[in-house]
């Protein structure tokens, strides 16, 4: 039984089984022993009885063997005559011829030394135990004794009927016992049930209080129960709290943090690690991650760095070993990562767009000092002055670049109409040398308000038609057909500058970087010819400075032409 009343009945039946068969033994014992003793009574009382009854009625033996067979059917007994010197002198069973000596039994030799005597015994002639009274009696002067003797095995009915009485009043005592056991303790536990109910509520999560017992004991223990449960309630709630503000901690984290448990499952992933690693839909570990957590778990800490080419994305992973687990600590170096391949990029490509024009002077002086010819040195150093222009022009362009990621531009904003800036930029390319074939269109409104830097606006719209000027060229050299379309308007609160144009195009390898540093719209890095002039910085600055200013600038499309979106805030009217 698992119950605690089961337990308590179960000990009480034990009990009482073995106070039963315990109490069974002596008291039957003694009931036997109780009614053989008054069985041994009751015959000496009826010895005495046949003594007085012989010694007023005996007068011959005929006369003597007639009453004593009438006395031993009237009590149900045998009876014996024996004489002093132990012959047997008359039996009411046997012939007295055919009988031993019995002067030597107990109760002969007590009679005829006492008067009387008593014995209970196995008699061999009758092969069961008897119950022997003798007492003498003076018939004249012949003394004899008169012995009555009873079967015991006349008794053991009245024994076993007793006995089955006595287990049946015990059986009774002992289900009556154990009904007032049940019931008692199904009342001393009520109390005890009502507090394993509210423990059960507790567990179940609500907030309820231990009863008011009236027994002390209970009190004190269901008091007890509610003082515990108060104390686990409110460090419960402070674990919560704690559980909170930790998680709160850690989803704020500016890196991914996830712990992992002996069995290198996950147990807490904030949401920064689960965007970076891509944990939504699962809690699957990048595989390159478990050597990194295998060794922490080995007792080392060690870090890496990987690419994760499905999400872009470029991460560096600390495996550390603490109490609970392993934490893993993800950062993302994408940014780094990019910048300083950007760096190395831009060294590479720094070194390329100067050696060209470094490498022409340097021809070009040789030339000039071997050249007698005024003419033709002149031509060289015109080359030559026109290669440093090139290089002030590309310094330029990278001070401004720097100056641009580095820090926000100083100069303040002021109020700008974007359809007057927009008119002088295709004013200027219109009239340049190498773009007399190039048709170009506008669609203007009257006016477009914006706050901004003028030069710097100025700057990135003519990158952005120079480049479409470039590459119209490139399609046509100087043939007619080029065509430059500028559109301004009003779109959402910003206004959207459209520059397209029906040039080579920009691949799509190309236009996905197309706004970084030294990426032109080819992947040529010679300048032979119209359209291969440029340093691929052109684009680069008029992102920076769009975005300065709160804009975007897009390509929208890449083939047949470019399409380029600038689109500004703009200000409200005064």
């Amino acid at each position: 039984m698992k119950t605690l009343k089961g337990k308590i009945l179960l000990a009480v039946t034990t009990v009482v089984v073995l106070a039963f068969v315990g109490c069974w033994f002596p008291i039957s014992t003694m009931m036997r022993e109780h009614i053989t003793a008054e069985a041994e009574k009751e015959t000496i009382r009826q010895a005495s009885l046949v003594v007085r009854i012989l010694s007023k009625e005996m007068r011959s033996k005929a006369v003597t063997d007639e009453l004593l067979s009438d006395l031993a059917k009237d009590l149900e007994c045998r009876i014996t005559l024996i004489s002093p010197s132990g012959s047997v002198l008359a039996d009411t069973e046997r012939a007295p011829q055919a009988m031993d000596n019995h002067r030597d039994r107990p109760e002969i030799a007590a009679a005829l030394s006492s008067g009387r005597g008593s014995e209970i015994r196995y008699s061999r002639s009758l092969e069961t135990t008897m119950v022997y009274a003798a007492q003498t009696l003076s018939v004249g002067d012949d003394p004899m004794v008169v012995r009555l003797s009873y079967r015991l095995s006349a008794l053991d009915q009245a024994i076993k009927e007793a006995l089955m009485g006595l287990m049946a009043l015990l059986v009774i005592t002992a289900l009556v016992a154990l009904s007032l056991t049940h019931v008692l303790i199904r009342r001393l536990l009520r109390p005890l049930d009502r507090i394993v109910s509210v423990a059960g509520k507790i567990a179940s999560g609500q907030d309820v209080p231990f009863p008011i017992m009236k027994d002390q004991e209970l009190q004190r223990l269901s008091g007890a129960l509610d003082d515990m449960s108060r104390r686990i309630h409110r460090s419960i709630d402070e674990l919560r709290q704690e559980r909170g503000d930790l998680e709160t901690i850690i989803s704020s984290m500016p890196v991914g943090l996830i712990l992992l448990d002996g069995k290198r499952s996950v147990r807490i992933a904030n949401d920064y690690a689960r965007d970076l690693l891509g944990l939504h839909s699962g809690v699957l570990l990048p595989g390159r991650l478990h050597p990194l957590i295998e060794e922490a778990a080995q007792g080392g800490c060690r870090s890496l760095s990987m690419d994760i080419p499905e999400r872009s994305i470029f991460i560096g992973a600390t495996a550390k070993p603490i109490e609970s687990g392993i934490l893993l600590v993800l950062q993302d170096l994408t940014e780094e990562h990019s910048l300083d391949m950007a760096r190395r990029n831009f060294i590479a490509d720094a070194s390329h767009e100067f050696q060209t024009p470094l490498t022409s002077i340097g021809v070009t002086a040789e030339f000039l000092l071997e050249e007698e010819d005024k003419e033709s040195r002149e031509g060289y150093l015109r080359s030559i002055l026109e290669q440093q222009r090139r290089l002030t022009e590309l310094v330029d362009d990278m001070l401004l670049l720097s100056r641009l990621e580095s820090r926000p531009p100083q100069e303040e904003m002021e109020d700008l109409d974007l359809v007057e800036l927009v008119e002088l930029v295709t004013l200027e390319h219109r009239e340049h040398p190498l773009a007399s074939e190039v048709t170009f269109s506008t669609s203007l409104p009257e006016d477009a308000l914006c706050k901004g830097r003028r030069d710097d606006l100025i700057r990135a719209i003519g990158n952005v038609v120079g480049n479409g000027v470039k590459y119209v060229r490139k399609r046509f050299d100087d043939r007619p057909g080029g065509a430059i379309s500028i559109s301004l308007e009003d779109r959402d609160s910003l206004w959207v500058l459209t520059v397209d144009d029906n040039g080579v195009g920009i691949s799509e390898t190309l236009g996905a970087s197309i706004f970084e540093r030294f990426n032109r719209g080819d992947s040529s890095r010679t300048r032979q010819g119209w359209g291969q002039g440029g340093y691929g910085l052109g684009l680069a600055i008029a992102k920076r400075i769009v975005d300065s200013h709160g804009g975007t600038i897009e390509l929208i499309r890449s083939q047949g032409g470019a399409t380029f979106e600038i689109s500004l805030p703009q200000s409200k009217r005064p």
